[in-house]
C-alpha cells in the first residue's frame, strides 16, 4: 500500500505536496519494517523513493503533453485566424479592382462606339456593334471570374480549417477519382497562410476546367522562392471561366498563370511566390 500510495502522490500532487505524502510514506514504511525487517527496511524505502520518482516523471509527461497540445491549438487559431485576415485583405483589393475594371471597359466600349463608322456605312456600322458585342462579353467573363472569387467563404470564418496543399491527394481523389496522378517535387513545407489557400484553390478550379478522364495529372514543386502548379487533362466544354478563377486566383498572390488547350487536352502552370506572400 505504501508504495501505491507514493506512486499516486508523485503523478498527482504538485511538488510540495508529494514530498509531504513521501515523507508519510516513507513514515509508514520505517514503522512496520523496524518492526519486520529491522536494518532491512532500507530496501522498501529506496523502492518507495524510486516509485515516487516515477510517479514525478509521469507526471511531467503528462503535462508536457499537454501544453504541446495547448501550443498546437494556438497555433491553428492563430494560423486560420491570419487565413481570415488575409482573405479579408484580398477581397477589399478586389472589390476595388472591380470597379476599376468595370469603368475602364465602360469608358473603351463608350469610346469604341464614338469611334464608330458613320450610320450610311452598314457594314462599318456592323463591324462595329460585333466589336461592341465581343468586348462587351470579355468584360463579363472576367467581371464573374472576380466576383467568383469573392463570393468564395462569404462569411469570412470559416467552420473548419482552411485547405492547404497536404489536401491535395483528397481533392484530387474526391475530384477525379483514382486514376489521377499527383506528383510532388522539392522539399515539401509549410507555406503562409494566403499562399496555401490560393495554391489549393488554384488546383480546384484547374480541376473543374477538366473532364473526369485518367488522363488527369497535377505536378506540384516547391522551389526556394515560389510554389509551381501544372495541370493537365482533358478540356471541358466551358473550362476557361474556371481558368480565369484560377488565374484571378494567382494574381491575389502576385502570381501568374498560363494556359494552353491543344487537341482537346488542357494544360495550366501557375507559379506563386513564397515571399511575396509571407
Amino acid at each position: 500500500m505504501a508504495f501505491v500510495f507514493t506512486f499516486a502522490a508523485g503523478t498527482r500532487l504538485e511538488l510540495r505536496e508529494a514530498r509531504i505524502a513521501l515523507a508519510i510514506g516513507l513514515g509508514l514504511i520505517a514503522t512496520e519494517g523496524a518492526y519486520f525487517l529491522g536494518l532491512f527496511a532500507l530496501v522498501p524505502a529506496v523502492v518507495a523513493v524510486a516509485v515516487w520518482g516515477t510517479g514525478r516523471v509521469v507526471r511531467s509527461r503528462g503535462r508536457m503533453v499537454e501544453t504541446l497540445e495547448k501550443q498546437t491549438s494556438e497555433l491553428r487559431d492563430a494560423r486560420d485566424e491570419r487565413a481570415r485576415l488575409e482573405m479579408s485583405t484580398d477581397r477589399a483589393r478586389l472589390s476595388g479592382e472591380l470597379d476599376e475594371l468595370l469603368q475602364r471597359r465602360l469608358g473603351e466600349l463608350a469610346r469604341l462606339a464614338e469611334g464608330g463608322a458613320h450610320p450610311g456605312d452598314a457594314a462599318a456600322v456592323t463591324a462595329t456593334l460585333a466589336e461592341i458585342e465581343r468586348e462587351s462579353r470579355s468584360t463579363l467573363e472576367e467581371m464573374r471570374a472576380v466576383v467568383g472569387v469573392l463570393r468564395e467563404d462569404p462569411s469570412g470564418a470559416p467552420a473548419s480549417p482552411q485547405p492547404t496543399l497536404i489536401n491535395l491527394e483528397a481533392l484530387l481523389l474526391r475530384a477525379k477519382g483514382a486514376g489521377a496522378r499527383l506528383i510532388v517535387q522539392g522539399s515539401p513545407r509549410v507555406l503562409p497562410a494566403g499562399v496555401e489557400l490560393s495554391a489549393y484553390r488554384i488546383v480546384e478550379h484547374l480541376l473543374t476546367a477538366l473532364e473526369d478522364a485518367p488522363e488527369v495529372d497535377v505536378h506540384v514543386r516547391f522551389a526556394d522562392d515560389v510554389v509551381e502548379l501544372e495541370v493537365s487533362g482533358t478540356a471541358r466544354r466551358g473550362a476557361k471561366a474556371a481558368i480565369e478563377r484560377a488565374r484571378e486566383r494567382a494574381h491575389l498572390q502576385h502570381g501568374t498563370l498560363q494556359a494552353t488547350t491543344r487537341g482537346g487536352r488542357a494544360e495550366a502552370k501557375a507559379s506563386l511566390p513564397v515571399l511575396a506572400g509571407a
